[in-house]
């Protein structure tokens, strides 16, 4: 009962700490910080498939770097147990990476111990391994074995909760740059803009000018707006609403009216 009570909190812990990570590297600076083993962890690695160009990307937290970042991309086929474990879905446990030839992750100096699991989806689908890294070989308890194996399972869900946000993200921000590029065919004015949001954490969301060619030879529409709230959902909002402007516009110049339109769509 103990050794459950102990493996429960350390487990809670951990999953208080992943629950706030907006990174893979906020994910990396909370298992390094974990109460997994002991002595603890000085060291972690992951690395994440892609499997569009079957490349994996390494980031790296820890000693001998402290909390620096170190990042690289190597193929899939590379010899490291951390591509192993990729590969076979199966993990790697090193009581003494000293002992083991050639077999030292990503990160570590040649001397302590390793413990490197695949990271897999909701689905079961592998997308990933991490690797953790002690100080000193040591022999793995079964509770320890156990902590770790659970603490890969939250982290699993962590990462494709992360990289869900960072591909939503990107597909918000390309798509709020296209809709951003203003219409140059127009010979009535010349115009420029430039959109520079408060911080980068902010950069995607429901903002948008327009400046539409009226009817009227010689005249354009001026539109400045903005839509509460940030991400995709935000993005696709501004998008219709910028559009439903710029079509009544056209038909019906006066401001007022165009504001009107809008409000009812």
């Amino acid at each position: 009962e103990e050794i459950q009570a102990r493996h429960d909190a350390a487990l809670a812990d951990v999953t208080a700490a992943l629950a706030s990570a907006v990174s893979i590297h906020s994910t990396l600076t909370a298992l390094l910080a974990a109460p997994i083993g002991s002595p603890g962890v000085v060291a972690v690695a992951m690395g994440l498939l892609d499997l569009a160009t079957q490349q994996v990307t390494v980031d790296y937290v820890g000693a001998p770097e402290g909390e620096s970042r170190d990042t690289e991309v190597v193929g899939q086929n590379a010899t490291a147990p951390i591509l192993e474990v990729i590969r076979s879905g199966r993990p790697i446990i090193i009581d003494d990476l000293g002992a083991s030839d050639n077999r030292s992750p990503r990160g570590a100096s040649g001397t302590g111990a390793a413990a490197v699991l695949p990271l897999r989806e909701d689905s079961g689908t592998v997308i990933g391994a991490v690797a953790l890294l002690w100080p000193t070989p040591r022999t793995f308890k079964r509770d320890e074995i156990d902590l770790i194996g659970d603490v890969t399972r939250v982290t699993g869900t962590t990462v494709a909760r992360v990289r869900d946000a960072e591909r939503e993200h990107r597909i918000a921000a390309d798509f709020q740059d296209h809709l951003l590029d203003l219409d140059h065919g127009s010979a009535a004015v010349v115009v420029s803009a430039i959109y520079q949001p408060a911080s980068e954490a902010m950069r995607v969301g429901g903002d948008w000018y327009l400046v539409s060619p009226l009817n009227d030879v010689g005249r354009v529409a001026v539109c400045v707006g903005d839509v509460v709230g940030h991400g995709l959902q935000a993005a696709i909002a501004m998008g219709r609403l910028r559009a439903a402007a710029a079509v009544t516009a056209l038909t019906a110049s006066y401001p007022p009216f165009v504001l009107s339109a809008v409000e009812r769509y």
